[in-house]
């Protein structure tokens, strides 16, 4: 029984939205139903959104039925249904009879359904005339794609001296920009939630969460689409066409070190990919013998859930790669962390708050890492050249000039961080130091309030909590502190915690000297609700816990 093998193609991809499809799929089914000898074949092919002018589709679906032809999948007395022979292909003459000859040749006949003709190697033999309407169709639409292709070229080039010159132009723009390229309020505002979030340290699934009932549109938009708009520079104004980019075409959205905080915060993901992480101290536990991660697992215990982590190694490879196999209760490792990470967080915030010239340099960094690379494809293209073309001279002076000035400006800025740093010690300017400690706070209440911004930030500047079976150490400002896991009491249900501070000095305010302070051990009791109270020894804290009641306070509450 012979087969029929359909192939569908359009060029445009906004042809998807029309009746393309529909009515090329519709021109197949009428064959087949006029033709019920020939069956359907599975070999069929579409190349959606694919050029026949420059032979796109030949390394796709056009391409995967010319090998099954030469693979003999395809055989003599199958038919070939497109429809109509542009579909085939929009190559030059020449190109065209050899690739119809290929398919011919074998006995596959070809069969244009908007004409219903017929295309054969008998065909061709007997009826020249075939042959020659067939040479005409065919450079007909050679040459109407060459001349559509002429005409949006010059419009292209048109529309770049325009948008060169500061001029006005219309072109398909961002999600968040009119056609002219000016923000869509709603939409810009929707965006940049994204990308606030985002540099929090949300991911791209979370975001279109959070923002799902703010924006009615949210629910259509994919995660990757949000990836594709962060590393998009129409976000600061620039159209990165097939030229060379040019800026200030579109309103910004973000200025310029918002943009390279963004970049470098998708370079940093895509180097340390990780899972959706659920729980607040992924990632930041990590095990004192073999240094991975510990997973956290829940597990219900009577009438609530018990949630106790483990190294990872140990879990997935055993004890020869891993010996450390001591589970430890989530609500010590939280009370730990809620007893530490503040020092931690108080002294990368204020160092952030002192250091913002630092991230304009690492703009200034970024954008000579850009015109630099410039340089090298044009210079390579110039090369490759070999000619004395002036407009290649042109351009790598223009951007030498541009890489100097970058240069200058960032030995400059380097300079002035490190006088800024030095300066900031001395606490003669005390509207200075004022305004710095202002924003710090703000910024410290900030990233508290988020959990997810949290502990995104804790892990990008080296927080954490390492566990040596039955010890956990954490660094704060007075050194390591060592908690030791000591038993579970099931009469006032919690843990007990042996604490141990380290011995460390501190500033004498009466005499400005400074003050040896011995190690200290301490005994805590945590609960599921935070640490209970704290206690120099185990006796004094079995009497407090006996004494307390419901009402009385926590030494520290987790946050609900």
């Amino acid at each position: 029984m012979p087969k029929a093998i359909s192939y569908v193609r359009f060029s445009s991809g906004t042809q998807a939205k029309g009746s393309t499809l529909e009515r090329q799929n519709a021109l197949i089914s009428k064959w087949l139903e006029e033709h019920p000898e020939v069956s359907l074949s599975s070999l069929s092919q579409q190349d959606l959104g694919r050029s026949a002018y420059k032979g796109d589709h030949l390394d796709h679906g056009l391409g995967k039925i010319l090998e099954a032809i030469e693979q003999k999948k395809i055989v003599k007395g199958d038919y070939v249904l497109v429809e109509a022979i542009d579909r085939i292909g929009r190559l030059s003459p020449t190109d065209m009879i050899q690739l119809i000859q290929n398919i011919v040749s074998s006995g596959v006949t070809i069969v244009t359904l908007e004409d219903d003709v017929e295309y054969s190697k008998e065909g061709f033999d007997t009826a020249y005339s075939d042959l020659y309407m067939l040479i005409g169709k065919i450079q007909q639409a050679h040459d109407y794609s060459k001349n559509l292709s002429r005409r949006i070229t010059a419009a292209y080039e048109s529309k770049r001296r325009k948008a060169k010159k500061g001029e006005s132009i219309r072109i398909a723009t961002s999600f968040w920009l009119t056609t002219t390229g000016s923000l869509i309020p709603e939409k810009a505002e929707f965006v940049k939630e994204c990308i606030d979030l985002y540099l929090r340290g949300y991911g791209t699934r979370r975001i279109l969460i959070e923002l799902d009932s703010k924006y009615s549109f949210a629910k259509d938009i994919h995660p990757s689409t949000i990836k594709r708009w962060l590393t998009n520079k129409a976000l600061l104004g620039t159209w990165t066409n097939k030229g060379d980019e040019i800026s200030g075409v579109f309103d910004a959205l973000v200025d310029e070190p918002t943009y390279y905080k963004i970049q470098r915060e998708f370079r940093r993901r895509a180097i340390e990919m990780s899972p959706e992480e659920t729980y607040g101290l992924s990632g930041l536990v990590i095990c004192g013998e073999c240094a991975s991660r510990y997973y956290f697992r829940r597990k219900r215990h009577k009438d609530y859930i018990i949630i106790y982590s483990n190294c990872s190694t140990y879990l997935k490879r055993g004890k020869l790669h891993c010996s450390n196999n001591r589970a430890w209760p989530y609500e010590v490792l939280q009370a730990i962390f809620h007893w530490t990470y503040d020092d931690t967080l108080a002294n990368t915030v204020w160092d952030d708050t002192l250091n913002q010239l630092s991230e304009k340099a690492d703009t200034l960094r970024s954008k000579l890492e850009d015109v630099e690379h410039k340089r090298e494809k044009v210079l390579k293209l110039y090369m490759d050249a070999q000619s004395d073309d002036a407009l290649y001279k042109e351009t790598l002076d223009d951007l030498k000039i541009e890489s100097d000035a970058i240069r200058k400006d960032l030995i400059f800025l380097e300079a002035t961080i490190e006088k800024t740093v030095f300066m900031s010690e001395d606490y003669s300017n005390k509207d200075i130091i004022s305004e710095t400690l202002g924003k710090a706070d703000t910024q410290f209440t900030e990233i508290q309030s988020d959990p997810i911004y949290l502990r995104d930030h804790l892990k990008k500047i080296g927080y954490r909590i390492t566990l040596n079976c039955d010890i956990a150490e954490a660094r704060t400002n007075i050194g390591i502190e060592r908690y030791s896991l000591k038993k579970r009491s099931q009469l006032y249900g919690c843990y007990i915690v042996e604490l141990v501070l380290p011995k460390h000095s501190m500033i004498d305010g009466s005499t400005d000297e400074p003050m040896a302070i011995p190690s200290e051990t301490m005994y805590l009791a945590i609960s599921r609700k935070g640490i209970v109270c704290s206690e120099p020894d185990i006796k004094s804290l079995s009497d407090t816990l006996s004494q307390r009641t419901e009402s009385d306070e926590y030494l520290l509450e987790f946050p609900q």
